[in-house]
């Protein structure tokens, strides 16, 4: 698995889910996995996630820039995330929680041996929760 660098802008929320979707334009999603990290458990309303959409030809690990931490724009573009990948057939979908420093750390250099550790973690999420204020 080839990690790039991370895309995106820390906390602009709207250039990044732009910038992922620009990777994605011409590449088949179905059997597709979305990862959204977190350093933030229990407290939905307060959470930050960046974003890995893991498919079979291309990995793309963005950096921390969705979510209720970054305002009403990144609870939005949380939501429009959930929705773009449910219109895209991405129904393999996981939350991981690592702590604030190991977060930090792989959403600016991420680690090939790191990723996989990130994705094997993961718990099963459903879009659902993403696409309700709040999620």
């Amino acid at each position: 698995m080839d990690i790039p660098e991370p895309i995106g802008v820390v906390g602009a929320p709207y250039e990044t889910l732009s910038e992922l979707k620009g990777h994605f334009e011409d590449i088949d999603l179905s059997g597709a996995m979305l990862i959204l990290l977190t350093d933030t458990q229990g407290k939905r309303a307060d959470a930050r996630y960046a974003v890995l959409v893991h498919a079979p030809d291309l990995s793309v690990l963005t950096v921390d820039a969705f979510g209720p931490r970054y305002g009403v724009d990144g609870e939005q573009a949380l939501r429009d995330l959930a929705g773009w990948a449910r219109a895209h057939g991405i129904e393999n979908v996981k939350e991981t929680v690592v702590n604030t420093y190991d977060f930090n750390r792989v959403v600016r250099e991420p680690d090939e041996a790191e990723v996989r550790r990130l994705i094997a973690a993961a718990n099963p999420s459903d879009l659902g929760i993403y696409l309700v204020r709040g999620g």
